[in-house]
């Protein structure tokens, strides 16, 4: 699936496994760091236009307080979750005019941006409105990792160990392609990423949060490659 978005640059998108249907709704994984947030959040603001017009809504957006396990390299101050109706959907935000504008705030305020498209493995593909309403009083954590297993094996130990640790597997993706820019000489580049499968957990507190990780989640992360977990303070 590709598109010429201005004259200079293509964006195309590569699948990344067979199960991958970029005709279905896809979840943008923004992971980066801020020179200055409130600029991000201006930039948000602004482009929310051009994101509801493409049929686009905000899953989750969150701010790291605290790491409790991982690489500091893996590790970024916002998280921000979008989910697209289908990859046509994503191209036609790119391509559009007030939206390439806006993108200018975006790359001023924001630095180490990693960013993927992933499909959700927790059951059916749900749009943004179905997870639950946002309760500023609930904890949250995000986990990052890499894996050659099947997501659906995962996902079914990751609830099982949840339940035990009376928290809530709240949404759970992994990787469904890889987006490459095109420069008008042909000359291919993949987007940055270090977000491969990517699971957010829910809880009545941050202790039970510390609790679980340091208990039965960290037994899963040491299973898994790249495990990053970190605390979230739910901004959206």
């Amino acid at each position: 699936m590709e598109r010429q978005i201005t004259r200079g640059t293509k964006i195309i998108l590569e699948a990344v496994h067979d199960n991958a249907a970029l005709t279905n709704p896809l979840f943008a994984i923004n992971w980066f760091n801020t020179r200055s947030l409130w600029l991000y959040n201006i930039y948000n603001i602004i482009a929310s236009r051009s994101l509801f017009k493409v049929g686009g809504k905000v899953l989750f957006k969150g701010r790291v307080t605290e790491t409790l396990l991982g690489s500091p390299d893996d590790a970024r101050e916002v998280l921000l979750i979008v989910n697209y109706p289908s990859g046509v959907a994503f191209l036609d935000l790119l391509s559009d005019r007030f939206f390439q504008a806006t993108s200018l705030l975006r790359m001023a305020a924001v630095r180490d941006f990693s960013f993927a498209l992933n499909q959700r493995g927790d059951g059916p593909e749900r749009l943004a409105h179905q997870m639950q309403s946002f309760d500023p009083s609930r904890a949250w954590a995000v986990h990052l990792f890499s894996s050659d297993r099947d997501i659906g094996e995962e996902i079914q130990t990751l609830r099982t160990i949840a339940a035990k640790e009376t928290i809530t597997l709240r949404f759970a993706s992994w990787r469904a392609a890889i987006v490459h820019k095109e420069n008008s000489g042909g000359i291919r580049e993949a987007l940055h990423y270090v977000t491969d499968r990517v699971v957010i957990l829910e809880a009545d507190s941050q202790a039970r949060l510390r609790a679980a990780v340091a208990g039965r989640f960290r037994e899963f992360a040491c299973s898994v490659s790249n495990s990053y977990i970190g605390l979230l303070k739910r901004m959206m």
